[in-house]
């Protein structure tokens, strides 16, 4: 989804970032003027100022000024690595890594994880070509919104601690790569550690270290007998639930921290690329992908168990847009 400022779109910056007030600015410099010649590229810079600050980013489009959900135009990032496309749909509800498909036409650009320059004081320019329609399309709208920031990172939501653990739902974030994790309390800041941030981090939960957690339709537990009183192994050919998170993006997207039945009323969040599931190396019908209604980040994989699958414990491993799930989770399955 867009936060350019394009009518309809999902939301603003401050969809991701904590709002506040300061005197910066953004400005986009047109070379050839604001005007364009159908399918003549022009080299576009937006520059992102402000005197306070030293972490930067933008998001800008191109949309015909008759109708703001057609495209005017692509966009080719910079070579620096500062600058990257993303899609969305018309309805302006789903987002997706470039290049765009019919399903997700509306293309933006927008800055990289590198391109934020994190302790780059004043300002920060991003530079990119922007390709008008190869036929005149009328007047152009470019919508662009920016961000300029004291370089602090993004707020997680925290959903339990102990003495010795925290679990937090990693803030929405299109860019992947090297993130730097740090926890405040009592306004004390610990030393920053390196984490990786990727689209996708697809993971079961886990009962006793070893069985994925699964149940079937009416929740009873799935599992070996000496499990849990009344767990109830799997059998060939069972619908059974595995409750996971880390299964990427969803139609609708539900922001981070939101609980999906308030952020989408009345909607369920889909898993736009559906999973595929081994147990016990053979392929198991996926009957649906979802965000639990009720619960922040926690998904539901409804199954059929293989008819061919064998007795015992049998491992289960799932991808997810192009990432697998960590080895050594089974499932246990009786005839």
């Amino acid at each position: 989804m867009g936060v350019a400022g394009v009518p309809g779109e999902f939301g603003s910056c401050t969809y991701c970032h904590s709002s506040g007030s300061g005197s910066g600015s953004v400005k986009v410099t047109f070379p050839n003027g604001l005007t364009y010649t159908a399918g003549a590229t022009q080299h576009l810079i937006v520059t992102v100022a402000d005197s306070a600050q030293q972490r930067w980013g933008f998001e800008l489009t191109a949309h015909q000024a008759k109708d703001p959900t057609a495209q005017a135009g692509s966009f080719t990032p910079g070579s620096d690595g500062f600058t990257q496309t993303v899609c969305a749909d018309k309805a302006f509800q789903s987002a997706a890594a470039g290049p765009c498909t019919s399903a997700m036409p509306l293309e933006y650009i927008e800055h990289t994880w590198n391109g934020t320059r994190p302790g780059q004081h004043v300002s920060a320019d991003f530079a990119f070509d922007w390709t008008p329609p190869a036929a005149a399309a009328g007047n152009v709208i470019i919508y662009v919104t920016a961000n300029a920031a004291n370089a602090d990172g993004k707020a997680a939501c925290v959903e339990y601690i102990s003495p010795t653990q925290i679990n937090v739902q990693a803030p929405s974030d299109t860019a992947v790569g090297p993130v730097n994790v740090q926890v405040t309390n009592n306004g004390v800041t610990g030393d920053p550690v390196t984490a990786q941030l990727e689209s996708a981090s697809p993971t079961f939960f886990l009962w006793k270290s070893k069985y994925a957690v699964a149940t079937r339709a009416d929740y009873s537990w799935v599992g070996p007998p000496n499990l849990f009183p009344n767990a109830v192994p799997a059998k060939p050919g069972d619908v059974i639930i595995l409750w996971g998170t880390g299964f990427a993006t969803t139609n609708p997207a539900v922001p981070s921290g939101m609980i999906p039945a308030t952020a989408i009323p009345g909607k369920v969040g889909n898993v736009v690329k559906t999973p595929s599931v081994l147990i016990g190396g053979i392929t198991a019908k996926v009957i649906s992908a979802v965000l639990s209604p009720q619960n922040a980040g926690l998904y539901q994989i409804a199954i059929i168990m293989p008819a061919s699958v064998g007795p015992g414990d049998q491992s289960v491993v799932v991808e997810s847009a192009g990432i697998h799930s960590p080895s050594g989770v089974y499932i246990n399955v009786t005839q």
